[in-house]
């Protein structure tokens, strides 16, 4: 009888434990937040490939890059972005270059001596939203979700940038989505120029999103709680 009201108090008490470690995992959950939200605004948006060709069948690419600064510090470990295909043909299989800049002292554009972080992502989660984009064949618009291998840790107040740029494919085009939040421009480089430029004629941003999400160690420990409290109530019994 002692020892079953021993293992009955331990049970209790373990279970208990993971019940709090539960709700603190949850609480983590609830702290994810989205740290730049420049939405989608569905009426076109720049080449942003590493080979394509243009309407003359010449090789070209171009890169683009997005400033941001962040209210708080924050590590990035999630980005949404949007897109489309110049003729509305996504590839079966592509891949995805996402860059960090700093910015450059000087003229604040891009700091290709400053990468803080590179990471490539081979077919990433790409959905169609549902709408199209109101230019050339009114092409299908895509949103793209990617976890980032290595989050990246950045500061408050520091001026940043985001490129984001499909590798070869020289049979598609990925151009990424305008969007009308902030409007302070983009940096543009291309075989046409010498280095990144604002182009003066487009005040628009670029479509995405950069997100903060809970560890891993938050869907561990879920796990660990689904598979524990079930044994303990075999043992018991």
């Amino acid at each position: 009888m002692g020892v079953m009201n021993t293992r009955k108090k331990r049970t209790i008490c373990l279970t208990l434990t993971l019940g709090c470690l539960l709700s603190l995992s949850v609480s983590s959950a609830a702290q994810a937040e989205i740290v730049v939200d420049h939405q989608p605004h569905n009426f076109g948006g720049p080449a942003s490939d590493t080979e394509f060709l243009d309407e003359f069948g010449t090789p070209l690419w171009q890169r683009l890059a997005d400033d941001f600064m962040l209210d708080s510090d924050a590590t990035i470990r999630a980005i949404r972005y949007w897109g489309f295909y110049h003729e509305d043909n996504p590839p079966t299989s592509e891949t995805f270059r996402i860059r960090f800049y700093g910015a450059r002292p000087g003229d604040g554009l891009p700091d290709e001596s400053n990468i803080i972080s590179e990471q490539f992502f081979i077919d990433p989660l790409r959905e169609w939203t549902g709408r199209i984009i109101f230019s050339g064949v009114d092409p299908r618009e895509f949103a793209y979700d990617v976890e980032l291998t290595s989050p990246v840790s950045l500061i408050q107040g520091e001026p940043y940038w985001l490129e984001i740029v499909q590798v070869g494919g020289v049979s598609t085009r990925f151009r990424w989505e305008d969007s009308v939040t902030d409007q302070d421009g983009f940096a543009v480089i291309n075989p046409l120029v010498a280095d990144w430029f604002l182009p003066l004629n487009n005040p628009a941003t670029l479509a995405y999103q950069l997100s903060t999400v809970p560890e891993p160690a938050t869907v561990a420990l879920l796990l660990l709680t689904y598979t524990i409290i079930p044994r303990l109530g075999r043992r018991r019994r």
